[in-house]
């Protein structure tokens, strides 16, 4: 086998590959292996009720994440782990309720990096997501 047998062979499996080898009720997933329910996304991994994300694993009901893993209920977010209820953050492990935060580590009612009581929290958020929908 010389290498231009070898490349026709590789593109003829690639085009013959399922798009969405073991997955369940996805639309317009691709290379997304094991994700059920999930919409829009790619290069996913057995994420559950995901939409529009991009390189992540073992999710569930996030949307517009990137590289986000172990995590739920996120929302353009990138690179997080291990985190629940983010709204667009990058690189946190281990957080709950983070808005806009970078970097942190286990931390909770956070926004931009600063910590909030439960009630404060929840109160600037709310009028950060209604200013967001004007």
């Amino acid at each position: 086998m010389n290498r231009a047998d070898f490349d026709h062979a590789l593109r003829q499996l690639l085009r013959e590959r399922p798009e969405d080898p073991a997955g369940f009720r996805n639309e317009r997933c691709t290379e997304s292996p094991g994700c059920l329910f999930c919409t829009d996304c790619h290069a996913c991994y057995r994420c559950t009720y995901c939409s529009a994300c991009e390189q992540c694993t073992q999710c569930t009901h996030c949307s517009g994440c990137h590289a986000v893993h172990a995590s739920s209920y996120c929302r353009d977010c990138t690179q997080c782990t291990d985190s629940q209820y983010l709204v667009s953050c990058t690189g946190c492990v281990g957080c709950t309720y983070c808005y806009g935060c970078v970097g942190l580590k286990n931390a909770e009612f956070h926004i931009l990096n600063v910590a909030y009581d439960r009630k404060t929290y929840f109160l600037l958020v709310a009028a950060l997501d209604e200013a967001a929908k004007r």
